[in-house]
């Protein structure tokens, strides 16, 4: 997961302690995608995608719904794989099977 993160633009660390050129990387995410109409952010990098939250595109992604505060919040992931490696949480197989077959059927 860190080279995928080193190669995205918008990732800032995840370590407080990681120093390059003497800056301090802090990681400012998740990132949530939670207004209509906007573009979508995905929740570890940062980085926008070509699609607004609420467009049929967003099913291209793997959406997750925090709802455990006042404010739900919505954060996108590439895949179900990206977000179990960010969150270190093991998925029910069946939905990622799921989301993997809706993918192919998108991409036909």
């Amino acid at each position: 997961m860190q080279s995928y993160n080193n190669n995205n633009k918008g990732f800032k660390g995840t370590n407080k302690n990681d120093k390059k050129g003497g800056e301090e990387k802090v990681f400012r995410g998740p990132f949530s995608s939670n207004v209509m109409g906007v573009p979508i952010v995905n929740a570890i990098t940062g980085v926008k995608y070509p699609w607004n939250v609420g467009s049929f595109e967003e099913n291209h992604l793997w959406k997750v719904a925090n709802c455990t505060r006042f404010t739900p919040m919505t954060y996108f992931y590439d895949s179900p794989e990206q977000y179990e490696a960010y969150r270190r949480v093991e998925l029910d197989p069946e939905s990622k099977a799921t989301w993997h077959t809706l993918q192919k059927q998108l991409n036909n």
